[in-house]
């Protein structure tokens, strides 16, 4: 059984650290990043055929919780792109998107950004930016870093 850790880092991020509950071992991920140019992709050792298939469950709504078509739970992350006016607040339907996948002792993250339909997979996570805590803290609460378990 696996432990997860977050730690603070640089300007706001958490660090990642996995602990093995048995040995008492700390994990550091190693965080692999790659662009993914095609709807189907890979993310945590998983194949998915479309976005769509990271959220194939909905548990919890407000906090947006899913799990996936492989039973893993996923956190969804948005954030509606900058707006500078009523008729930009009127008109715009475009977000960021962050998907965190929880699976096998490893976070994942996939990227999405509806405007340019850039998506990128980061496998086993090793930091958490500032802006993906931000938006965290926003709907699960304060995180206290000293060690933070992730309860689902």
């Amino acid at each position: 059984m696996m432990k997860l850790r977050l730690l603070t880092g640089d300007r706001g991020a958490l660090q990642v650290r996995w602990m093995d509950e048995e040995t008492g071992n700390l994990r550091t991920p190693g965080g692999k990043t790659r662009a993914v140019h095609a709807a189907a992709f890979e993310a945590g050792g998983k194949p998915y055929r479309s976005r769509d298939e990271l959220a194939a469950q909905m548990l919890d709504r407000g906090k947006r919780v899913f799990l996936d078509v492989h039973d893993r739970y996923v956190l969804h992350l948005r954030e509606r792109y900058p707006c500078f006016d009523w008729a930009d607040r009127a008109t715009e339907k475009r977000y960021y998107n962050w998907y965190l996948i929880l699976g096998d002792g490893q976070w994942s993250m996939v990227y999405y950004d509806d405007g340019t339909g850039d998506m990128t997979v980061t496998d086993d996570l090793a930091v958490i930016p500032a802006k993906q805590r931000d938006l965290m803290e926003r709907i699960y609460g304060v995180i206290r870093v000293s060690e933070y378990e992730l309860n689902l």
